[in-house]
Parts: structure tokens; C-alpha cells; sequence
């Protein structure tokens, strides 16, 4: 009767085992499911984000690639130098132009421009770091005593317009392509 009792027990001890294993991969394959929706979901989250962002900031990078793109023309074609260092009210007038468009939504959504893909994000960056550049050069011709010093100022001025042109011209074409739309300039 005693080995009746203990194989009771065992037995009782297995199905105990099978049941307690059994719950244990339920909950386990519930929980990767759990983990896998959140996933998706997260996912589905950020694109709709990503979305809204190109959408909110694609016409200041479209305006900041036409600012700089024509005040890029106008300072290399024919005699940009001449007509920049005439006055000072000249040099004023380069120096708001060199600011460029505002960009207040870009720079107010830094925060968020990691939504976007990283070298879209990092030509964005580099288009900000310009616009802060430009201003800077175009303020130093104030201060360049001579022809030379002027030359050489105007330079780096030619060379960050150059460089915000390029970063917004590179930004664009990336998140015309990111939007999947073919819009006109």
C-alpha cells in the first residue's frame, strides 16, 4: 500500500511539474508576444512621428535651400566682392541675408530630429551649423581693414554660404525621397 502511495505522489508530483511547465511557457510565449506588439506598435509610433516632422519642416528646408542657393549665385557671379564691400549699408544688407530663413520649426524640433534617418538628420545639423556661421563671416567684413583682409573674409563668407547651400540642397533630396513625394520647388 505504501508503494501505491508513492507512486501516488510522484505521479501527483509529475502532472504538478507538466501543469506549473506548462503555465510557465504560456506566460512566456504571451509576455514575447506582449514584447513583440509593443514593438510594432513603437515602431508604427515613430514613423507616424517621423512623418509629421518631414511634413512640419520640409518647406523651411526648401526656402533655406533657395536662400542660400541665390546668395551663393549673387556673391560668385560677376562682381559679388565689389558690390558686398561698396558701403557699409551694403555689408548690413549681407549680413541679414546671411542669416537666412528662420528656421524656427527646425530649430524647435531639434530634439526630435533623431526620428528622422541619421544622414538626413546630420545634413539638417550641419544646414543649422551654417546659418550660425554665415552671419558671423558676413558681420567680419565690418572689420577687415584692407582689400586683402576683405578678400579673405568674403572667402569663408562664399565658403559657409556654400556649405549651409549644400547641407539643405543634400537635406532636401533626402526628405523629398523619405516623403516618397515628387514636390515641386
Amino acid at each position: 500500500m505504501a508503494d501505491w502511495f508513492a507512486v501516488v505522489v510522484a505521479a501527483a508530483g509529475a502532472a504538478a511539474v507538466w501543469l506549473v511547465t506548462k503555465a510557465s511557457n504560456s506566460t512566456a510565449r504571451a509576455s514575447h508576444e506582449l514584447a513583440k506588439q509593443l514593438k510594432e506598435r513603437d515602431e508604427e509610433v515613430r514613423l507616424r512621428d517621423r512623418a509629421v516632422l518631414t511634413a512640419l519642416i520640409y518647406g523651411e528646408i526648401l526656402e533655406a535651400k533657395t536662400s542660400y542657393a541665390d546668395l551663393l549665385e549673387e556673391l560668385v557671379t560677376g562682381n559679388g566682392f565689389e558690390w558686398a564691400v561698396k558701403t557699409q549699408d551694403r555689408i548690413n544688407h549681407l549680413i541679414e541675408w546671411s542669416k537666412g530663413p528662420g528656421l524656427v520649426r527646425i530649430k524647435e524640433n531639434t530634439q526630435r530630429l533623431n526620428l528622422l534617418p541619421q544622414k538626413l538628420g546630420e545634413q539638417i545639423a550641419m544646414g543649422i551649423g551654417m546659418t550660425d556661421l554665415c552671419p558671423r563671416n558676413a558681420e567680419a567684413l565690418l572689420f577687415a581693414d584692407t582689400k586683402e583682409e576683405q578678400l579673405a573674409v568674403f572667402e569663408r563668407l562664399v565658403a559657409s554660404v556654400d556649405g549651409a547651400q549644400r547641407a539643405f540642397e543634400a537635406a532636401h533630396l533626402q526628405i523629398k525621397e523619405l516623403m516618397g513625394t515628387s514636390q515641386g520647388d
